[in-house]
């Protein structure tokens, strides 16, 4: 699971941007959990360094990974995000 998007650092705009969640901890009711934005997913695949990480935190329902990636999509910063 990941997402694309645009995505603006460094003054350059990445229009492929893959971001996914790298990590999470929590419990039956809330988790806090990591979002590494990298230049694509071939950067990712490739073992280059994400180019931005992201700290959230979000309660959920039954199915973890689906709940936090549909938090993220809902952020300012992923609203034109699409599932990769």
């Amino acid at each position: 699971m990941a997402l694309l998007r645009t995505f603006t650092k460094f003054g350059y705009t990445f229009p492929a941007a893959y971001s996914r969640v790298a990590s999470y901890d929590g419990n039956k009711v809330s988790t806090s959990f990591v979002v590494d934005t990298y230049t694509c997913a071939a950067a990712r695949e490739t073992g280059e360094a994400p180019i931005y990480s992201q700290d959230f935190q979000a309660t959920y329902a039954a199915d973890l990974l689906p709940s936090l990636y549909a938090f993220v999509k809902q952020q300012p910063d992923f609203v034109d995000a699409v599932d990769a």
